[in-house]
């Protein structure tokens, strides 16, 4: 099913350039990257948006994992391999960067 404009995580945006919303996508959720380009493809099909997300999509370490906070996923890194930790870091290097689960990786990579 193809979402309508409100189900989309960036407000008003039919009325916005690509470039605008291109700028937008960084630290969208895989779900919500396919939800955009789904509208995209089926709508003005821009270049600069689908790129983009192309770009930006990749498979997630784990399920849902773009769903989860810091405290979350530093829980469930716990105990797991130096694999799934690295792919937690490139992951978070690339689409979130968030700072918890960076410094999380770094110290578990270490110790």
């Amino acid at each position: 099913m193809i979402p309508s404009e409100q189900d989309l995580p960036i407000v008003d945006y039919d009325k916005q350039t690509a470039q605008a919303i291109a700028t937008k996508l960084e630290g969208v959720s895989q779900r919500e990257l396919r939800m955009i380009g789904a509208y995209e493809t089926k709508g003005k099909n821009r270049a600069t948006i689908t790129d983009r997300i192309a770009k930006l999509t990749a498979e997630e370490p784990w399920p849902r994992y773009d769903e989860q906070n810091v405290r979350e996923i530093i829980a469930r890194l716990a105990g797991r391999d130096t694999q799934t930790t690295s792919n937690v870091r490139s992951y978070e290097l690339a689409h979130k960067d968030r700072a918890g689960v960076l410094d999380a990786t770094a110290r578990h990579t270490a110790g």
